[in-house]
């Protein structure tokens, strides 16, 4: 193996290793945005508030969004994730190029 084949390893790997610590950093971050919620919830339900107007709401808000980080936590950390990722990639790819069309075009 010459320098430049091992070069061009070296770099593949640093990427998906970065590529690892963005999606872990951006579902940590999911996480704790549903723990959040969930805590309100709970607060909200434990006061007995969850049966007036504003607190119903922000109590159900709540239950929700832990509902949908849980949700999107299960895909992520599937064994189908890397087809996910390139489904979501492919379509911003398409929006992208639509955006980019000129106005006659669309």
């Amino acid at each position: 193996m010459d320098q430049t084949e091992k070069d061009t390893l070296l770099m593949v790997a640093d990427y998906s290793s970065e590529e690892k610590g963005k999606l872990l950093k951006r579902i940590h971050a999911q996480f704790i945005v549903g723990l959040i919620a969930l805590a309100a919830a709970v607060v909200i339900t434990g006061l007995g508030l969850a049966d007036t107007w504003p607190y119903d709401l922000i109590a159900g808000l709540g239950l929700g969004i832990t509902l949908g980080t849980i949700i999107i936590g299960a895909a992520y950390t599937s064994k189908h994730a890397s087809k996910l990722s390139k489904i979501c990639e492919a379509k911003k790819n398409k929006e992208s190029e639509q955006n980019s069309l000129p106005d006659a075009d669309r």
